[in-house]
């Protein structure tokens, strides 16, 4: 850290995770990613001061989708789960990459994060209709 600010980032990012790695209600492989993703949202928060001012900041954003949606599987073995995780990680190796550290970056993620939950929803929404069809 080159002064206070940037000192106080680190620690707020530091919390933030540290709850959030404590954070019960999601599950233990989802806790995993966001913990071995600090250091990309410490980069982030460090570089770009926004990151606490704007709520629609695209790391903010990020975290807020990759955590609520995590909150939708109450086990690892939950119909969808496998689709989410692998997506996650996807993102979670980008993440981990030396220049996850701007708010473009973030927002490419978000998007690619976004568009791979929604192909995920989209064929887990046809394996049911097709279960169903099989039922009738």
């Amino acid at each position: 850290a080159k002064g206070l600010g940037q000192s106080l980032a680190i620690e707020v990012v530091g919390l933030m995770i540290e709850q959030l790695a404590n954070d019960k209600r999601l599950l233990k492989p989802v806790r995993q990613v966001i913990v071995n993703a600090e250091p990309a949202f410490l980069r982030l928060a460090v570089t770009d001061p926004r990151f606490f001012s704007d709520r629609s900041h695209p790391g903010r954003r990020l975290l807020e989708v990759m955590t609520n949606t995590s909150l939708a599987y109450a086990s690892e073995d939950a119909a969808g789960f496998t689709e989410f995780m692998q997506n996650l990680n996807e993102v979670a190796v980008l993440l981990t990459e030396e220049h996850a550290r701007d708010a473009q970056h973030f927002a490419t993620l978000l998007q690619d994060f976004e568009s791979g939950l929604a192909r995920g929803g989209q064929a887990h929404r046809e394996a049911q209709s097709r279960a169903v069809q099989a039922l009738l």
